[in-house]
């Protein structure tokens, strides 16, 4: 089967039969410049229906908060950390997640460019009778009406019902006697202004004490939230909100949380909620905090959804990484928080326990002759590991050299021998502090742990009568 558009560029659809007669894209296609989402076509009383389910298009948004003036949402750029990614033109066309949706589409529809999973989209199409349902996802506060059209030409979409003000994170929508020819359906969003404050209601969501359909939602007076609202992101683009580690480290053998400090040096007048946007460690070869490593909890124990509000009149406000115990052993795994809209970090740590005697760990091992070497010299080297798995304390006794000592190493082996990812001072050695890190070909600070641990490395005394 092959599709043309008009300017008779052309999409080569390709096609699977089964016995129902039902016809299926085997991957996604690009029909007229719209991403398709599914497409099934059915025999039925001798007619054939189809239904044709496009991922749903923003359309232009009636009425943003854009004090940068680059036509995006303040809010979405705060929320998602993603002023650089609709910087330009170019920026804004860019899909950053690739989910078929460009940048801008996203600050349309109000999900994650960094998420393919957010996407505005038909979630799914289905046919009972005559009818039709479809589901799609929602973000709370956008406005959705679904349109259904006999073709593709622009001028034959009909709106379907009237336009709804999502409550939730779906919505279903029954299209009731459908025909029985060839229909088409999508899904317009874009953003509703309840209470004509000027803030979108998709906006006031976001922001605690907001209320959509109140336009006066602290008691200011009469349409006083719009001017509220923008003092607060003014406080954003100000850098009057930042963040700072109170408590490094949280540890999960003793269930103890590390802590942030989000601080505003402004008016204290309204609520203020402050995005968090979370990262690993920038450097690649570190140990990095996944979600499943930890729940951020505000000081009542509440856990956090991706922001924590400033209480009006306050100028503070904590938040605690609860770390999640689990049987790894891992490296300290760094967590990096920063305030959305701002180039404030902070950074803490997930580790596995504290460094106290009671959890650290001996590993042993017993010096023989190595290869076809003719020596009578044994030894003994240990590694006593901390708890948070980041330092080694490595010591080393031996005897009986036939000939004077040239180096002594800690190598990996590859598979029997190979190279060394810790040099060791000449002579009995006694606490020599070692940094496990990444070395040689075990490129990450876990990869030379997961070694250790599993009889990767040993420790070769050299001499002259064997210096390699």
């Amino acid at each position: 089967m092959n599709c043309r558009k008009r300017d008779n560029s052309s999409w080569t659809y390709q096609l699977k039969i089964d016995l129902l007669c039902n016809l299926q894209i085997l991957q996604p296609l690009l029909l007229e410049g719209v991403p398709l989402h599914t497409m099934r076509m059915k025999l039925r009383s001798n007619t054939m229906f189809w239904a044709m389910a496009f991922v749903a298009c923003p359309s232009e948004v009636n009425a943003i908060v854009d004090l940068n003036s680059n036509g995006v949402s303040d809010v979405w750029e705060n929320k998602y950390n993603a002023t650089a990614l609709v910087v330009d033109a170019a920026a804004k066309a860019a899909d950053e997640d690739k989910d078929g949706q460009s940048n801008a589409k996203e600050s349309l529809a109000g999900t994650d460019p960094r998420n393919p999973l957010s996407v505005h989209k038909i979630g799914t199409i289905t046919q009972s009778g005559s009818d039709v349902i479809l589901t799609c996802p929602t973000e709370k506060g956008k406005r959705y009406q679904v349109f259904i059209s006999d073709s593709l030409e622009s001028h034959t979409w009909t709106g379907y019902g009237t336009p709804v003000v999502a409550s939730g994170s779906s919505m279903t929508t029954p299209l009731n006697g459908q025909p029985e020819t060839l229909n088409f359906y999508r899904v317009i969003v874009d953003d509703a202004d309840s209470d004509g404050d000027g803030i979108p209601d998709w906006a006031e969501e976001q922001m605690e004490g907001f209320d959509p359909g109140n336009s006066n939602s602290h008691g200011d007076g009469p349409n006083s939230d719009l001017a509220a609202f923008q003092s607060l992101l003014n406080a954003i683009t100000n850098d009057e909100v930042t963040i700072t580690t109170t408590v490094p480290e949280a540890f999960e053998k003793e269930n103890t949380p590390a802590q942030f400090t989000i601080s505003r040096s402004g008016a204290t007048t309204y609520p203020h909620t402050v995005f968090l946007n979370l990262a690993g460690d920038s450097n690649p070869t570190k140990g990095s905090a996944l979600p499943s490593d930890y729940v951020l909890k505000d000081a009542a124990g509440t856990p956090l959804n991706g922001s924590i509000t400033i209480p009006a009149g306050a100028s503070s406000v904590e938040v605690f990484c609860h770390p999640i115990a689990d049987s790894l052993t891992e490296v300290p795994e760094t967590l990096v928080c920063t305030v959305g809209g701002t180039n404030s970090t902070a950074s803490i740590r997930i580790c596995d326990a504290t460094n106290i005697a009671a959890n650290a760990r001996l590993l042993v091992a017993q010096l023989t002759p190595e290869g076809a070497a003719v020596t009578s010299a044994s030894g003994l080297s240990t590694v006593l590991i901390q708890g948070d798995n980041e330092i080694g304390d490595v010591n080393l006794t031996f005897y009986g050299l036939t000939a004077p000592q040239t180096a002594v190493h800690i190598h990996i082996k590859n598979p029997e021998s190979g190279p060394h990812v810790e040099s060791l001072p000449l002579g009995q050695v006694d606490g020599h502090s070692w940094n496990i890190v990444a070395a040689q070909f075990l490129n990450t600070d876990q990869a030379v742990l997961d070694a250790l641990l599993t009889g990767q490395l040993y420790v070769n005394v050299h001499s002259s009568n064997y210096p390699s």
